[in-house]
């Protein structure tokens, strides 16, 4: 992505994926900019919005690297009591199934539920997957890597 493009301030509605959430939970290779984005909304320089689909992706994400032994089991615990509780506006999925659905030659049902909500926002979509931002950015779509905010 063009540096010019990266730096813009982000503002407004942002649609955050699960990989990004899970960054600033457990604080992993990109906690810092994660914990920058969440600041952002706390200070009401953005609004985070996700997908429903985004608890159980956290959950299962967590779930994962407690499995792997990434995170004690403790921290993956207070990782989900936490996520309920995170300033995310939550839209449901069903409305974008469609949307969703135009998508499913480049995007599994999963990414295209966030990717659809962003475009239904005009908002900005964030995801610490670096390749599914770079895809998303060739396809003219608002998207950007965590670790270049």
């Amino acid at each position: 992505m063009p540096a010019d493009e990266r730096s813009d301030p982000l503002v407004g509605p942002v649609v955050i994926d699960a990989s990004a959430v899970v960054e600033y939970l457990v604080e992993l290779t990109l906690a810092a900019p994660a914990t920058r984005l969440f600041h952002l909304a706390a200070e009401g320089r953005v609004e985070l919005w996700a997908p429903d689909l985004v608890y159980a992706e956290s959950a299962s994400a967590l779930r994962k690297l407690a499995r792997l032994e990434a995170i004690t089991a403790g921290s993956a615990r207070t990782a989900v009591e936490n996520l309920v509780d995170l300033p995310i506006t939550i839209a449901g999925t069903v409305g974008l199934m469609l949307a969703v659905w135009r998508m499913q030659a480049f995007l599994t049902p999963y990414d295209g539920c966030y990717v659809a909500l962003a475009d239904a926002l005009g908002a900005e979509f964030v995801t610490a997957e670096r390749k599914l931002a770079i895809e998303l950015h060739k396809r003219k779509k608002r998207a950007r890597f965590l670790g270049e905010l």
